[in-house]
């Protein structure tokens, strides 16, 4: 009898600890915070960090839970995360600040990408940035960083951008599309697309690295009203996604990066492979979380040349005050 009831006992108490640990586990469900971020449709290597903190689970322990919002066009996530249907995205550093001097209430939360990593690309029988005078380029937009990008890299030909012809396209993707089917004599393209070119036959012209080294290019854009409602969340979005940053420039865990990236893309991890190892060389990941107001000034400098503000914007304006790492260098 003695026996019977210790075994029922031990019955009770497994029971019981299955319960506390069902109860444990739908409490930390239930706990975890989603934040909806905007990224651009098809590639994820430029938003490699944020899909590593997913993946590897880095977001999961600081009780989070990621949603991602894919579009065509970084002004669309500029548009998403003003109106709050968003809360956060990662884009083109550029549109937050236009959307700042309009009064849209939204603010930088850290740099992503610290340099842009465009390739121009041509067709074969263009050999030079001088043989592109009177060719066909394709952009991102006609008052955005490629452009000034290009302007610079045509600069070094003695050549300006009134002597080339523009079309647009919002996404690398799109702008390899133009180059392949022949609507363009020249595109500036991210990786992967450089790769896939150049391996079509393509020419790279030149890497925009040489010609821009003093701006940031993309970063996390936040709606201030709900990061000033979940102030927490946003800071441990921070820790996880500086955790990914770390991780990604770990020299063991290049074959995981790219199998994270080529699951996502469905593309060929050999071509993400050499886009991983472009991105190491380049640093292209900003490595800490300071913003620097000597770059923010550089970049509205830039803006203002692409067409003046509607309002004046001061660096200190465009971060999120108590929570971005702000700093005056």
């Amino acid at each position: 009898m003695v026996q019977r009831c210790i075994r029922l006992s031990l019955h009770a108490i497994l029971a019981g600890l299955c319960v506390f640990g069902a109860m444990i586990v739908a409490t930390t469900a239930r706990a975890a915070e989603t934040i909806s971020i905007g990224t651009i449709r098809g590639i994820p290597t430029v938003a490699w960090p944020l899909y590593i903190a997913d993946a590897k689970g880095m977001f999961a322990a600081e009780g989070l839970q990621i949603e991602v919002n894919q579009v065509v066009f970084a002004n669309n996530i500029a548009q998403q995360v003003t109106a709050g249907s968003v809360n956060m995205g990662t884009l083109g550093l550029i549109e937050p600040i236009r959307v700042i001097a309009k009064g849209g209430s939204v603010a930088i939360l850290r740099e992503e990408g610290a340099l842009p990593p465009f390739m121009l690309i041509a067709k074969p029988d263009i050999k030079t940035i001088a043989d592109l005078k009177g060719k066909t380029i394709s952009l991102g937009g006609i008052a955005d960083s490629t452009r000034i990008y290009v302007e610079r890299m045509l600069a070094s030909a003695n050549l300006i951008l009134d002597q080339v012809d523009k079309i647009y396209a919002g996404s690398a993707a799109d702008r390899f599309s133009q180059l392949r089917s022949g609507a363009v004599d020249a595109a500036l393209l991210l990786p992967p697309f450089d790769s896939l070119a150049e391996a079509a036959g393509y020419n790279n012209l030149g890497n925009t690295k040489d010609y821009v080294t003093d701006l940031p290019w993309t970063g996390y854009m936040v709606n201030i009203a709900w990061a000033t409602e979940h102030k927490d969340a946003v800071k441990k979005f921070l820790i996880a996604y500086q955790k990914a940053v770390d991780w990604f420039y770990e020299d063991e865990n290049r074959a995981e990066a790219v199998k994270i990236a080529a699951d996502l893309s469905k593309g060929d991890p050999e071509v993400i492979g050499k886009t991983y190892d472009t991105f190491r060389k380049l640093e292209f990941f900003a490595k800490t979380d300071v913003v620097s107001k000597r770059r923010l000034d550089n970049l509205l400098d830039v803006v203002n040349a692409l067409g003046p503000l509607d309002r004046p914007v001061k660096p200190e304006d465009l971060v999120l005050a108590g929570v971005t790492h702000y700093v005056a260098e």
